[in-house]
């Protein structure tokens, strides 16, 4: 007696994540990778009645390394999905905005140009707009000393047009010439 079987299989693997900053456990995005492969398997046996005794094999036509099990090719595809979005930028936001709370300094000023000490570690991007303010008085509390506020006055706009780790550079435009050490906020 000789056999023969054909099947047809899916594997779906669908994987949630959540991408996390490490300094301040934001979640900064979350979403769904789904990965799918289907499958056709094939195999044959054999079985020999003879003298009463029975004698028989089965050969399966399938696959004993994960990466090649269909289980294995569906998580593969879910992986790679999941590094085109993070590629593609195609994750979705978590988190309230990074420069929220940006309290960045003029560092250099060259015409309508100028330069902070925040960058792409402080979450700026190119084509971000923020206020460029002068520092006024210090509010001091009168029994320690210890600088309570500044009072601040905004004369004008700075847009992004370069960012660095560290600083970014950006066209000023205001009612007053932007200084060194003027406070640029959102």
């Amino acid at each position: 007696m000789v056999g023969g079987y054909k099947s047809e299989n899916k594997a779906v693997v669908v994987l949630n994540y959540r991408i996390v900053d490490v300094e301040t456990s934001e979640t900064v995005a979350t979403g769904e990778a789904r990965g799918e492969s289907k499958r056709t398997s094939k195999g044959f046996g054999a079985a020999l009645l003879a003298g009463g005794a029975l004698v028989g094999g089965a050969v399966n036509m399938t696959s004993s390394n994960f990466g090649e099990t269909i289980i294995g090719e569906a998580t593969m595809d879910a992986v790679n999905q999941l590094a085109d979005q993070i590629r593609t930028g195609a994750v979705t936001g978590g988190a309230t905005d990074r420069t929220a709370d940006l309290d960045a300094r003029v560092a250099d000023v060259s015409g309508h140009t100028i330069t902070i000490n925040a960058g792409s570690a402080a979450g700026l991007q190119v084509g971000q707009t923020f206020t460029v303010y002068h520092k006024g008085k210090e509010i001091k509390d009168p029994s320690t000393g210890e600088v309570l506020d500044v009072q601040t006055t905004a004369i004008g706009r700075i847009t992004i047009t370069s960012v660095r780790e560290r600083i970014a550079t950006g066209s000023y435009s205001g009612a007053a010439a932007a200084v060194l050490g003027d406070v640029v906020r959102p």
